[in-house]
Parts: C-alpha cells; structure tokens; sequence
C-alpha cells in the first residue's frame, strides 16, 4: 500500500519491476469499475489462496480536488500533460499530476504519477494502481520513479557486494537496494518487498545472496546460463519445416486456438495472482536488442530474462514454450492434471563472480492449483507463451 495527497489516501498498487511509472485510477474514470463490484468485506473466501472467481473488488480513487498538496503537470501551452502506456495485458492512459507519496517510511514530495482516467485492462484486478521499480530510461514521459525518488531524499549506503560475509553489512541500515520475499504459501507467510535492505531470515542460514550482473540499465535483465528439463530430450529450439496440414491438422489448430482464448478468459478471474504484465509495449524493440544473446539451447542457453515482479507467470518463446508443454503432456490451454507426474526445471545463474547457481523449479513450484469452487482445484502451468524471440520474463 502506498498513500497519495493532503490528507493522505491509501491505495493498493502492484511493485512493478518491469515498468517504471507509478499511476493510480482516477475519480470520474468511467471504466475502472465493474458495475457490481465488491467492498472487501463483501468478498467471500480466504484472501490468501488464487481463486476463480466472478466477484471483482471496488477501487480506492483518486481526486485532485480533494488534495491541499496536489499540482498539474503542464505542457509548454498549458495544457494539463498526458501519458499512455501499453502493457502486454491491455493499456492504461490519463493525465499527469505531482502529488506528496508516503511508500512504507518513506514521503516524497511533489512525486510526479499517472492519474489513470481510461482503466477497463485492470477493473477487474485487486489493486488501485501500478508502481514501476524499473529504471528511468523505461518511464513514460520520462518522469522520476518513486524508488529513485527516496534514493536521492535519503542517505542510502552502498550495498557491500557479499552482505553475507561483509563485517561492514548491518541488516538494520539502509542500502541503496530494495528486495522481495516471494513465500510459496501465503496463508503462511506474507509476500513483502523491504525498501533499503533485505530480511536475512527470508532464506535458510546456510546460503547466501547470489547477485546476477545487469545485461542492461532499462528492465532489470540479465543473462540466463541454461534452462533445462530434467529426464527429458531434445531441443525445444529446433525448428522443423511446416508440412502442408490436412483439413483434420487445421481443425486442432483451430481447436487449440480455442481454448488458448478460453485459458485467458480464465487468468483475467484469478483474483489474487496479479495480471501476466508483460513489459510496457510503448518501449522502443532497441532496448531489448542491447540486452538480448542469440542463443541454442534446450530450453535456454545464455539467453536474456528479466525479474518482473509484475508479471504472475514465466514467459518465454511461444515456440519453446509449446514444446516443452507438449513434452509433458500439458494442454494447449495450460491445464494440466493434478496428479500428473512432472520433472523438475533448472535454471542457472553466474554471478558477478562467475560462480553458477542452480535454482531447481519442482512441479509445485511451477504448476498452480486454482481453487475452482465446491471443493475441487485445477491446474495450470505456470509457464506461458510470448511472441517475443529469445527473450524470458521471470515473474513471481
């Protein structure tokens, strides 16, 4: 939650490392609500479990008007300025303003953000809003991120670059760093994002932070050694000469079509796994260029990903990405059988120090379990198709 105005209003927003503007829905939007939307003490259920679900949650809404500390952002003819960004789920657009921005301890005065005044992408989604964590070169309008923002407000201390084992590393100062803890059960323990530092106890005591060098100062992306699949063969990269397809071939096509549109009709009522944010589509194709390897591989190898904390999924190649559920016998819509047996999934990381780090991906890490109502669950990978040549979104 983040607060904005004179009085302060809290809104709920999404930290975004792979978009860089903050913007927050509008008073007077007209499509940021659902006509029959929920308070959330009207919603039924527990809050801390994904669910299918027809209830969509009311928004906290911004109003100028209503704020001593409010001021438009003018172009050089006086009018008030816009922005418009195009995220890979839909688009957001409006005007912007500069208003005081509480983010956990943190004020910042005269913060430049969106007033969303065009929202239908996200009505349905529970939160109010975006953070982008991304770097400014991304932004929209180029205005300063938040986090940027708190940096040059405060006296931030350069991260040591093994915390783990620096004597000058004191887990209650402040670091020009921010960090998420991502819990694999929220009923459990919460996911958090700590500004300034990281929570030492979010990781078990004997291993230690393994920092990946940036590819590029625009997402944060960087380079994937290898992905692979265990107990499985082949090059999901190949490709293979397209036969002539018999009238039988185009029906499947054409059925698979379908239920991929299904599967996405279905994402959009996942009520707490936020919205599959690709990046800002407004971004020029350059920026990926400079940050992209070509790569041969099984799945992956020295390709380029980027840590998306916007992003509810792991997206990768369509083309790979088809394989690989085609080897594992997941459905052209995602779904897959709970019981299924499934291998694990590998990814390595080199650190700035040139020492790899395999991070191991199991069935329960990487397939969903959907509660869909009167005591049934379904499943879907958590891997998912991007037209985008090889190029990896890792999100949370």
């Amino acid at each position: 939650e983040i607060e904005i105005g004179s009085p302060p209003k809290t809104f709920t927003v999404v930290p975004d490392t792979g978009s860089s503007n903050l913007w927050v829905m509008a008073d007077g939007c007209p499509d940021c609500e659902e006509p029959n939307c929920l308070a959330d003490s009207e919603i039924s259920g527990p809050d801390c479990k994904p669910v299918l679900s027809e209830s969509f949650p009311c928004h906290n809404l911004y109003n100028r008007v209503e704020s001593t500390t409010a001021v438009r952002i003018n172009t050089s003819l006086g009018a008030h300025e816009t922005f418009s960004i195009q995220y890979g789920s839909g688009d957001t657009s409006g005007v912007l303003t500069k208003d005081t921005v509480k983010m956990g301890n943190y004020v910042i005065e005269n913060q430049a953000f969106g007033e969303a005044q065009r929202g239908q992408t996200f009505s349905r989604m529970p939160f109010d809003g975006i953070c982008g964590l991304a770097f400014q070169s991304l932004a929209v309008r180029h205005t300063k991120p938040v986090f940027d923002n708190i940096l040059d407000a405060q006296d931030f201390l350069q991260l040591p670059s093994k915390p783990d084992e620096a004597s000058s590393y004191a887990a209650d100062a402040r670091y020009s760093c921010f960090s998420f803890f991502l819990s694999n059960d929220e009923c459990k323990a919460q996911s958090h994002l700590h500004l300034g530092n990281f929570d030492r106890d979010c990781y078990a005591k004997d291993e230690n932070l393994h920092f990946v060098p940036l590819s590029s100062k625009t997402y944060w992306a960087f380079t994937v050694k290898s992905i692979t699949v265990e107990n499985t063969e082949g090059d999901a990269t190949e490709e293979k000469i397209p036969e002539k397809q018999s009238v039988q071939q185009q029906d499947k096509v054409q059925e698979g079509e379908t239920l991929l549109k299904k599967a996405e009709e279905v994402f959009t009522k996942l009520r707490k796994i936020y919205p599959n944010m690709l990046p800002p589509k407004h971004v020029s194709p350059e920026v990926f260029k400079t940050a992209r390897n070509k790569s041969s591989m099984s799945l992956c190898k020295g390709c380029t990903a980027i840590a998306d904390s916007g992003t509810s999924l792991i997206a990768g190649p369509s083309g790979i990405i088809g394989k690989f559920h085609e080897k594992l016998g997941i459905g052209q819509d995602g779904f897959v059988e709970c019981e299924a047996e499934l291998p694990d999934v590998n990814v390595v990381l080199e650190n700035e120090h040139g020492v790899d780090r395999t991070f191991t991906l199991s069935k329960k890490d990487y397939i969903l379990r959907l509660d869909a109502g009167k005591g049934t669950e379904r499943c879907v990978s958590g891997f998912m198709r991007m037209d985008m040549e090889d190029f990896w979104i890792f999100g949370d």
